[in-house]
């Protein structure tokens, strides 16, 4: 139990002794019931959240070992280090990469079922003896400013290897394997090597079967027994409140198809946030220049600035000398996955006009004598 009172294995429905695939199942169930696409009531949301970040303890073994043992006390900061609970927890601790989840578990349905088979999270295709791990995919996406800020959706497309349907992955029409001819099914091949010391005898993976000992029977022309073929995607990708230039959403099952049924790889989308106003971010908090005329540095004024949020009016204090740093808070970005703002600070610049006129320097001459 932790120290708010949330127990883990009641979020989610389960006892203490679950399995993990019994874990998995109760997470897909109840994520599908509260994603926020999918039901509109006000604390769905935050119940996803919820769902997600009980899930990212419970199954990893090390984090539900500690949570058993000391409670929320003993995950605290666990989802550091690029890892994170899908979709839940306090974002603002992650560093640049966060884990949005299994593509299956996230978008289920014809997701689930797309994405499902290659990255180990359902249904999948009988997997051969040759099947080798699919790769990473590595995309950057431009964001508008409001978007990543307030969070929505965005549709990406790309291009991957993704399974043939010609013989459900497996390389071969009839999906059927034999042992190979030339390695006997051993998988190693003898050769000899004549030195000046005498002939010797060693071993190597067969160069046919790359020492599986299996080839297949009937090869699919399609994918040149492969078990894969490249395809596009495309997919409308929720994009977290908070957002900011460089974060990393990683999605698990996104990447290239293994061969031969083999799991897929990662798909990871870097932002490239663009800029608000001539503000410069530094995730939640904004920084840019705020011009004054001598005398509203030297009297004060009340003048109307830009934030994200609209225009807001703020007091600079009388005296405000050149350098120093206004701080409006609640009027820069969202904080990851958090309702709460952070700060607009405005470095102070007092303009010196290079013209007067003679008017205007009998007044400056006068407030000098």
């Amino acid at each position: 139990m932790s120290k708010s009172g949330k127990n883990y294995y009641d979020v989610l429905g389960v006892p203490k002794t679950a399995s993990v695939e019994e874990i998995k199942r109760a997470y897909r169930k109840l994520a599908a019931k509260f994603h926020p696409d999918r039901n509109k009531e006000k604390d769905a949301e935050e119940k996803f959240k919820e769902v997600g970040e009980a899930y990212e303890i419970l199954s990893n073994p090390q984090k539900r070992q500690m949570y058993d043992q000391y409670g929320e006390a003993g995950v605290q900061g666990g989802f550091g280090g690029g890892q994170g609970s899908p979709m839940g927890g306090d974002w603002s601790q992650y560093s640049q990469v966060f884990d949005m989840g299994d593509m299956g578990d996230l978008f289920g349905g014809l997701f689930g079922d797309f994405f499902g088979r290659q990255s180990g999270g359902g249904r999948r295709a009988r997997r051969t003896d040759q099947s080798e791990p699919g790769e990473d995919r590595e995309l950057t996406i431009k964001i508008p400013f409001e978007t990543a800020n307030q969070g929505g959706e965005v549709t990406i497309e790309y291009e991957r290897y993704g399974t043939c349907k010609g013989c459900k992955g497996t390389g071969s029409t009839t999906q059927k394997t034999t042992d190979c001819s030339r390695c006997q099914g051993s998988g190693m091949v003898q050769f000899q090597q004549a030195t000046l010391l005498g002939s010797f005898m060693y071993q190597s993976p067969c160069p046919t079967c790359q020492g599986t000992g299996k080839t297949v029977s009937d090869p699919c022309s399609q994918c040149k027994t492969t078990g894969r073929v490249t395809e596009k995607v495309h997919l409308d990708i929720k994009i977290p409140q908070g957002s900011y230039d460089g974060l990393t959403l990683r999605f698990r099952g996104g990447g290239n198809v293994g061969k031969t049924n083999g799991p897929s790889g990662d798909l990871f989308l870097t932002m490239s946030v663009a800029d608000f106003h001539t503000y410069r971010r530094d995730r939640e908090t904004l920084f840019g220049e705020l011009q004054l005329h001598p005398a509203q540095a030297t009297l004060g004024a009340r003048l109307d600035i830009t934030t994200p949020y609209g225009t807001q009016r703020i007091t600079v204090p009388a005296g405000t000398q050149p350098g120093e740093v206004i701080t409006v808070k609640g009027a820069g970005a969202y904080k990851l996955g958090s309702n709460s703002k952070g700060e607009l600070k405005l470095s102070v610049k007092v303009l010196i006009p290079k013209k007067l006129s003679r008017e205007e320097r009998k007044k400056w001459e006068a407030m000098v004598e």
